[in-house]
């Protein structure tokens, strides 16, 4: 997937194309876990969905719950 050392770098269109891939392959996992957490937060502890959507993103920041 990624250029050997030796090799000659990628042309500059192809690196942007592959670094806009990879953002958006990071944001779909953010967005996933983001969702997942959300629905258990929401199935689990019975909080509404902007609760359980500040709580997922807390806990996803690395800050904790709020709701501790």
């Amino acid at each position: 997937m990624y250029e050997h050392r030796r090799s000659p770098l990628l042309p500059v269109r192809l690196y942007y194309i592959r670094l806009a891939r990879h953002a958006v392959l990071a944001a779909a996992v953010v967005l996933v876990s983001l969702g997942a957490g959300m629905a258990g937060y929401a199935y689990f502890e019975r909080l509404g969905w902007i609760d359980a959507f500040l709580n997922s993103a807390m806990l996803l920041g690395g800050m904790g719950p709020v709701d501790a």
